[in-house]
C-alpha cells in the first residue's frame, strides 16, 4: 500500500474533493510560505520540523 500527498490551488479544491467523492481521501492541511512541516490537531502542535531536517532524514534512511 502507499499514500500519495497532493497540492491543489485553493480555489480548486472543492473540484478536486468532488472527483475523489467516495475514495479514502481528506484533506489534511494547506501550503504556506514557511519552510517546515507542521501536524495540528485542534489547537495544538504535534510535530514540526524543517524542510531541511526532513531532506535530510530521507537521504540518510532512503535506499535510493
Amino acid at each position: 500500500l502507499g499514500r500519495f500527498l497532493i497540492e491543489v490551488e485553493p480555489d480548486r479544491a472543492g473540484e478536486f474533493e468532488t472527483m475523489l467523492a467516495g475514495q479514502p481521501a481528506s484533506r489534511i492541511g494547506r501550503v504556506t510560505m514557511s519552510r517546515e512541516l507542521v501536524f495540528a490537531a485542534g489547537q495544538g502542535e504535534r510535530f514540526k520540523a524543517s524542510v531541511a531536517e526532513i531532506s535530510q532524514a530521507f537521504c540518510e534512511t532512503s535506499a535510493l
